[in-house]
């Protein structure tokens, strides 16, 4: 069985929300607990360094970072119940060899 949530992987509240609305559908639905998460979300803003706005280098930071770490707070619990597993998917753009430091 699959269960889709979409969430704002940068707010605790959203994540927090969307872990319990899981764990209410998983009694629901009597399927027992939860075996994997799947934290499939990121950005990326491209812009020269001294160019780049503070709130678009804070987004990057909240939904990459930030994303990630309130994902594993909130559904670790109900994973360690069945030994289920996270996967955090990050995005290719790591692998890209482009500086636009001083583009």
């Amino acid at each position: 069985n699959l269960l889709t949530v979409n969430v704002d992987v940068a707010s605790s509240e959203s994540v927090r929300r969307a872990a319990k609305e899981v764990e209410l559908l998983l009694k629901d639905h009597g399927w027992g607990g939860l075996d994997a998460v799947v934290n499939f979300a990121g950005v990326h803003r491209c812009a020269p360094l001294v160019e780049m706005l503070d709130s678009e280098f804070d987004l990057v930071l909240d939904v990459n970072i930030k994303g990630t770490f309130l994902i594993n707070k909130y559904f670790f619990p109900k994973l360690l119940e069945k030994k289920g597993r996270i996967v955090n998917i990050s995005s290719e753009v790591a692998l890209a060899h482009t500086s636009f430091a001083f583009d």
